[in-house]
């Protein structure tokens, strides 16, 4: 499967994710007053929000890698639905540490690529 079709794929399986995102903010358009935060709100909650689902499923997709589906899918349910009501942080924050469970979840892929073809990334 070529490069175009997995960046297709990984950006719509992302798209939910951000739309959950902006929805969370009660006042989306605060973060085009100051350029910093723009910066800021597109490095880590756009690019953050289609990374977490999107890189897994187009590894999916692309090279029928599961884990990496499981990590995020498993992130995603412990701070959506297993963490008490009250307790829940905000999902703003979960894209803020999205960086370490999608780096688990790419580890989590390579080992996977080792163990059922034999070397850690795929060719």
């Amino acid at each position: 499967m070529n490069g175009q079709t997995l960046l297709v794929v990984g950006v719509l399986a992302g798209l939910p994710m951000l739309l959950v995102v902006l929805a969370s903010y009660e006042d989306p358009f605060s973060v085009l007053r100051s350029p910093s935060v723009f910066v800021l709100f597109l490095g880590t909650v756009v690019v953050g929000s289609l990374l977490v689902t999107g890189l897994p499923a187009a590894l999916f997709v692309g090279y029928r890698l599961v884990a990496p589906v499981i990590v995020v899918a498993v992130a995603i349910l412990f701070w959506t639905v297993l963490t008490p009501q009250g307790d829940a942080p905000d999902v703003v924050f979960v894209v803020l540490t999205s960086p370490v469970y999608l780096a688990v979840a790419l580890a989590a892929g390579s080992i996977e690529h080792r163990l059922r073809f034999g070397s850690f990334l795929p060719t």
